[in-house]
């Protein structure tokens, strides 16, 4: 057997934003990690990882198929990727790192070094893909609780499957490179709690400033600039709203019911009466105030990303998780976040398209989509993609519904 360092493989593939340190490569993104094809009976990968809090998953998939997911003990390890194959049938080979930047783990760190094959051995160049897709978005787009039961409800990462999620669904359907980058609860303007820091277009021009600031991650570049020119999608998705649409409408009344039953209350509105409360989430002055300040949230995040991406097609999706004011903040997105952007700067090249909600039985965990939603979002995505690239679609930048 021999080892070799990822450093030391020229036709390694590495998926997802990362610092560029290959000795040994850190993982900071769900769906990020390696790709390799190998003509070998056998394979092992060495990894480390530490945590206090969160620990990290991995999935491997050989061929296109999902045949390990696992949790890592912390510490360094060797894994055992596949042994007693054919030693002369090639074989492809991606390891990707399966939960979001778990946020309340300042600890989480995931890290690939090195591989083990017998001498025989050998890497090849991986086949090139036909496209690149960034998918930008929230719990959705991570995966959360696309696996898992209906009576699950913990908050956990064995509840995070970026397999089960439209994301690789859309990428498998359409041959694409694709890198998420995504937080659950969050939100284009605020988040699900009404958190005004958690707006995932905040951070999108670094690494992975998601994460809490520490030595740790400072020192692995996390919260560095992001060097766009070093990856140029040709699509960008979008998938934000549902956070927002939470954090502008039900936190308020979230906080009147706990007080109401004596339930826990946060802080922020410990002072405040229940009827207060009520009165002001039905504020129309407040919550318009609010919905304006999504979309002005959103056109500017729309300008960043044709700057970051000057030749991308970017797509706003919504609609996976109805809720009883989504019509509302599908009009927003729709009119007053993409077309409002596009008739200001007259660029074709953006457009809303929604996606089908997930009905009774299409559920997962947590309330989430599950697997059967997330290929019905990833059958539409994918074969709007396609029609676009055709010329079926008579506005090539029209929404779409």
């Amino acid at each position: 057997m021999k080892e070799v360092k990822l450093k030391d493989i020229p036709e390694l593939r590495v998926l997802g934003r990362t610092n560029g340190k290959l000795d040994p490569l850190t993982v900071f993104w769900h769906a990020s990690g390696i790709e390799v094809s190998v003509r070998a009976s056998e394979l092992w990968l060495e990894v480390s990882a530490s945590y206090t809090v969160c620990e990290p998953w991995i999935v491997v998939l050989i061929d296109g198929e999902v045949l390990q997911r696992r949790p890592l003990a912390a510490g360094t390890e060797r894994i055992l990727l596949f042994r007693g194959l054919d030693p002369g049938r090639v074989r492809n080979v991606r390891v990707l790192r399966d939960t979001q930047p778990m946020q309340p783990d300042p600890e989480m760190v995931l890290q690939f070094s090195s591989f083990l094959l017998p001498e025989e051995g050998e890497f090849l160049p991986a086949a090139p893909y036909k496209r690149k897709i960034e998918f930008i978005g929230d719990s959705i787009t991570t995966g959360e609780g696309s696996i898992g039961t209906g009576e699950d409800n913990e908050w956990s990462p064995i509840y995070f499957d970026v397999p089960l999620s439209y994301t690789k669904m859309t990428a498998e359907l359409l041959d694409a490179e694709y890198r998420c980058f995504s937080q659950g609860g969050w939100g284009a303007y605020v988040s699900w709690d009404r958190n005004f820091d958690n707006a995932v277009p905040r951070y999108f021009d670094r690494l992975c400033a998601f994460l809490k600031d520490s030595p740790e991650y400072r020192a692995l570049g996390a919260y560095e600039p992001w060097d766009f020119a070093s990856w140029q999608p040709d699509y960008v998705v979008i998938n934000l709203g549902t956070n927002d649409c939470s954090g502008i409408y039900g936190y308020l009344n979230m906080a009147a019911d706990a007080k109401e039953s004596g339930g826990a209350v946060d802080p922020r509105f410990s002072l405040v009466s229940a009827e207060e409360l009520r009165e002001s989430a039905a504020s129309e002055h407040r919550i318009r105030a609010e919905l304006s300040a999504l979309a002005a949230a959103g056109r500017e995040f729309l300008k960043k990303l044709r700057a970051w991406y000057p030749a991308a097609h970017i797509i706003w999706c919504y609609g996976m998780l109805d809720q009883p004011q989504a019509e509302t903040i599908k009009h927003i997105l729709e009119e007053e976040v993409v077309g409002e952007y596009r008739r200001e700067s007259g660029d074709g090249g953006a457009e809303y398209l929604e996606l089908p909600a997930t009905l009774p039985g299409e559920f997962g965990c947590r309330m989430h989509p599950g697997p059967a939603s997330h290929r019905k979002a990833a059958a539409l995505l994918s074969g709007h993609i396609l029609k676009l690239e055709s010329g079926d679609k008579e506005d090539r930048g029209g929404a779409c519904r």
